[in-house]
């Protein structure tokens, strides 16, 4: 089983090659994103939004709109933005489970749900934060990032093992500097994306 937990859109330029390359991971289960959510606004005609994108995180958004095809929006509009998969004892969000989209749990958030979620395991992404924490009786998972990693250090992704209920982090080298000189080679490389690479 894969989990993807949000966040095709945004930020960089190789969107429609990561959607043809998520569509092979067999079993693959998917979450709607914040940044998929505005991609699909901006695309439905939200000038306003696809403005202050654009001023904050760089022409991703822009881009993607030039060379997207029907098939992955229409992919990311039958998403989720929860899922429970009961036999797995999983709840899988971006976000937190009291707001799937744009709620954030960091490791060191103080924990309050506003509702008894009932899982084993809750996975969630958006802070881009690695974090294996306990809440009560369920076990709080965030893999951090592969496209882009916080608090310094390699790209991230998390196996987990029910049977033994074991969670490891595994880390993928890339090349910052490469990345930073492609994104400065096609000028779209705001001050929010620049700290954010710089650690």
């Amino acid at each position: 089983m894969n989990l993807f937990l949000g966040d095709l859109c945004g930020y960089y330029h190789d969107q429609i090659e990561i959607f043809d390359r998520l569509r092979t991971f067999p079993n693959l289960f998917a979450v709607l994103g914040n940044h998929d959510q505005i991609f699909l606004d901006i695309k439905k005609g939200n000038a306003e939004l696809a403005a202050e994108y654009l001023s904050k995180y760089g022409r991703s958004m822009e881009l993607l709109l030039e060379r997207e095809n029907c098939q992955m929006a229409d992919w990311l509009r039958a998403l989720p933005k929860m899922l429970r998969i009961p036999k797995l004892g999983c709840l899988v969000c971006h976000g937190s489970p009291d707001d799937p989209l744009n709620g954030y749990i960091y490791p060191d958030t103080d924990i309050a749900f506003q509702k008894d979620f009932s899982a084993d395991y809750i996975f969630m992404g958006h802070t881009h934060y690695l974090m294996n924490r306990r809440f009560a009786s369920t076990r709080l998972i965030n893999p951090g990032s592969l496209g882009q990693p916080r608090g310094g250090g390699d790209s991230t992704y998390a196996t987990i093992d029910l049977k033994k209920k074991e969670i490891r982090f595994k880390a993928i080298e890339y090349d910052r500097n490469a990345l930073i000189k492609r994104l400065d080679h096609v000028k779209d490389f705001t001050p929010y994306l620049r700290k954010v690479l710089n650690g």
